[in-house]
């Protein structure tokens, strides 16, 4: 249901840009040996058992599909719900049910849709997430995330008061936008984009909007495009350079890139104020395939290195391990099988104890204080979505 495209970004600096310093924290130099760990062996964690089941949420909202996308700071969720076709509209557009944001309370088991307003055309919502007291939502009536009809809306919890925040409508189809909305504090950021002819590619952006609808948005940088969000700092993309900007200060710099980057064989780098990884595998003849067993590296600012052996998966698409986070007491890393799942190997850095959530599972959201996820399970005729609890290292 949600697709979304991604720009060609071979780095993730990952809040590495500490205030007051010029360059970056590195991984002090040391003689320790390379240690290596065999994600094969990493025990496969077991729904209800050694995965402890919070609560199985509802996909179901009546008779229409419910999913939820995130945690509040109060610990109910975020999410959309599709709700019955409005006959006045005679199924206008590309889909057939009106899409709509909604908080659902875990405890009450109550949902509450946050604006259930007509719109002209059927819309679906592409991205929902929270910050404070406010809802923030991106709807678009067209069926990818990468639109050029879009429009973004908040919710303040307090007044139940709903805001336009950006619309756009390009009848020519040339800008475009993904579905990278996040937010920080009282601020929306997002990206605007030319798909298609060089001539417009100029007009691409990063904007900035307060939450509260209280002024309009405005450009942050121009030229910007794939916004992206770790603590304090806001990454994008500027002529396919990465770069991060401070969000307390409003510095900006171009984010690390790995030496490697031009290697046959190179998959990714990211970038973390204790850590830093190195992806790289043997060049493969299938240009969709991209690399041959990919191996991970993990370098931590004391200077201990880990590489990890090819992780299984089953993905001929996007093999690679990415997105490598602190999880709770663990390092998270991610692989993406064909069917879009985003499932989760655990990892101790100090005990090299691995784990892994179940085949089948996307790991999608963590509340505040990252003891608690978001999984997704997916089945050959239905889905499911759970809140499990984050294991304990032992």
């Amino acid at each position: 249901m949600r697709e979304l495209v991604i720009g060609a970004v071979v780095v993730a600096c990952l809040a590495a840009c500490t205030s007051g310093s010029d360059e970056p924290a590195k991984p002090k130099p040391t003689k320790a040996a390379v240690r290596t760990i065999d994600p094969s062996k990493a025990t496969t964690m077991t729904l209800g058992e050694d995965l402890k089941i919070v609560a199985q949420l509802p996909n179901r909202f009546g008779q229409q599909e419910a999913s939820f996308d995130g945690f509040t700071a109060d610990g109910k969720l975020v999410g959309s719900v599709s709700l019955p076709e409005d006959p006045s509209t005679g199924g206008i557009g590309g889909f057939s049910h009106q899409a709509y944001p909604v908080l659902y309370d875990v405890a009450t088991k109550e949902f509450t849709v946050l604006d259930s307003r007509k719109r002209e055309t059927n819309t679906q919502i592409w991205t929902v997430v929270s910050s404070g007291d406010f809802v923030v939502w991106l709807e678009s009536p067209e069926t990818t995330a990468s639109s050029s009809r879009i429009a973004i809306h908040s919710y303040d919890r307090r007044s139940k008061k709903v805001v336009q925040l950006f619309s756009a409508d390009d009848p020519k189809g040339v800008m475009n936008g993904g579905a990278d909305l996040v937010v920080r504090g009282g601020t929306a950021y997002f990206s605007r984009f030319a798909c298609c002819r060089k001539r417009d590619r100029g007009n691409a952006a990063v904007y900035s909007v307060p939450i509260d609808g209280s002024s309009p948005a405005r450009v942050l940088v121009k030229g910007g495009k794939w916004v992206a969000l770790a603590g304090d700092f806001l990454t994008y993309e500027v002529k396919d350079k990465p770069f991060t900007r401070d969000l307390e200060i409003g510095e900006t710099k171009p984010a690390p890139v790995s030496p490697r980057t031009k290697d046959p064989g190179f998959c990714g780098a990211e970038f973390t104020a204790s850590f830093e990884t190195m992806c790289v595998g043997s060049p493969s003849n299938d240009e969709m395939e991209g690399v041959v067993d990919p191996e991970l590296t993990i370098t931590e600012r004391s200077g201990r290195t880990t590489r990890f052996k090819p992780f299984p998966t089953t993905s001929s698409n996007y093999p690679v391990p990415h997105h490598v986070v602190p999880i709770g007491p663990w390092t998270g890393v991610t692989l993406t099988s064909d069917g879009g799942d985003d499932r989760v190997f655990l990892v101790d850095l100090e005990s090299k104890v691995m784990r892994a959530f179940p085949k089948g599972t996307s790991f999608d959201a963590m509340n505040d204080d990252e003891t608690q996820a978001l999984l997704v399970i997916r089945g050959s005729k239905s889905w499911k979505q759970f809140i499990v609890q984050i294991p304990p290292v032992s």
